[in-house]
């Protein structure tokens, strides 16, 4: 017996989950299963966190916009892999990963400060204290690449469990 609890016979009738998917969503599940779209979504965030990194009080109005499209551009990134992964892994399959609650949060988070940033209180007031708040958080797609290293994506799940024990004393 494995450590599944199965024989090594049972495991390798099993069928794999994407077997009977079209040819369009095997494709797109090949592509984001791939490490290359993993190492490519880093140097997204990596590009991200540099813009981020630029922003100053009193910037020129033209490094402003600038960012301001960037922001849009890497949020539009994130929403599309977001949407790659769902659609090739389902949507019960993509949200049983933690990471992937985490980048759907973050997803959600970036939405929901742009919309504040665009909106400045012209529909309904909004403290400018809540659009710094949305802004700081942006930072939390650096979040995203604990993922990608084993080494502290383990550790960081070993503090997660140990949390509750700590919370005990």
């Amino acid at each position: 017996r494995r450590r599944s609890g199965k024989f090594p016979k049972q495991e390798m009738l099993e069928r794999p989950y994407y077997m009977d998917y079209s040819p369009m969503r095997l494709f797109i599940h090949k592509v984001v299963t791939s490490k290359y779209f993993d190492l490519g979504i880093s140097a997204v965030i990596g590009l991200n966190v540099i813009t981020m990194a630029m922003e100053f009080y009193m910037m020129p109005m033209e490094l402003e916009n600038a960012l301001k499209i960037f922001n849009f551009f890497f949020t539009a990134i994130f929403i599309l892999e977001a949407a790659m992964k769902v659609s090739a892994l389902g949507c019960k399959r993509y949200l049983s990963d933690r990471w992937n609650q985490l980048d759907v949060f973050i997803v959600i988070l970036s939405v929901v400060g742009i919309c504040l940033e665009e909106l400045k209180g012209q529909v309904f007031p909004i403290n400018p204290t809540i659009i710094r708040v949305m802004r700081v958080l942006r930072i939390a797609r650096v979040l995203k690449l604990l993922k990608m290293a084993k080494g502290i994506r383990a550790l960081l799940d070993t503090v997660m469990q140990a949390l509750p024990q700590v919370g005990n004393l």
